[in-house]
Order: C-alpha cells, then structure tokens, then sequence
C-alpha cells in the first residue's frame, strides 16, 4: 500500500474517532441536561453526530480559520472604522480610546500587521 494511501485512512481514522468523541459528548450533555430540564427526549449518538453537523453548517459555516474571507471582512471592518476614527475631533478620538481601553480593547489602537488597509 502506497504511504498516500496509508496517510489517508489513518487521516479518515482520526477524523472519525474525534467525530464520535464529540458526538458522545454532546450525547451525554444533551441526555443529561434537556430531559431532567425540559422534558425532552433522549437521543442517540447518530442524532448527537447530526446536531453537531447542523450547528457546523449553521453557526459556524466551511471556512478555514484563516480564510481570505475572514481576512477580507476584518481589512472592510478595520478600514470602515479608521475612516470613522479620523473624521472625530481629537477630544472624542481621546474618549473613543479610554473607553476601548476600560473594556479591554487597549491593543486595538495599535497598527495590525497583518492587516494591510
């Protein structure tokens, strides 16, 4: 057996077990919690594998991580809020930036790098 193929069912292997961990532990979550909470039903691990498919496809789509999609939408948002940023009055830039920085957001003044705007 060639090593590609080889590489390829011990990648399916992986993808599957971590596919059953999860699907086991939404399962038992699920069978823990709704029952006892909401009266609902218990379910199995092929519906438990099935709600983790549909929260992928619903909440959080097909992209990688570091998507030029993603990367696009941050360049749009970061650009959109310098333009706002620069059209303000340097006491209320001064208020705009205390106020970033009370809730955590004191790093977001400075230039992202790798982000070209």
């Amino acid at each position: 057996m060639s090593k590609i193929i080889l590489m390829a069912l011990k990648i399916c292997v992986l993808v599957l077990l971590f596919l059953t961990f999860f699907a086991a532990l939404v399962m038992w979550l699920w069978n823990w919690l709704i029952p006892e909470l909401f009266q609902g039903p218990r379910i199995s691990i092929f519906q438990a594998a099935g709600l983790l498919i549909l929260c992928k496809i619903l909440f959080g789509g097909f992209q990688k991580a570091g998507d030029q999609v993603s990367h696009q939408k941050k360049k749009y948002w970061r650009k959109k809020f310098e333009e706002k940023v620069s059209r303000m009055s340097p006491e209320e830039r001064e208020k705009l930036e205390s106020r970033f920085k009370k809730w955590g957001g004191g790093d977001f003044w400075k230039k992202d790098t790798d982000c070209d705007v």
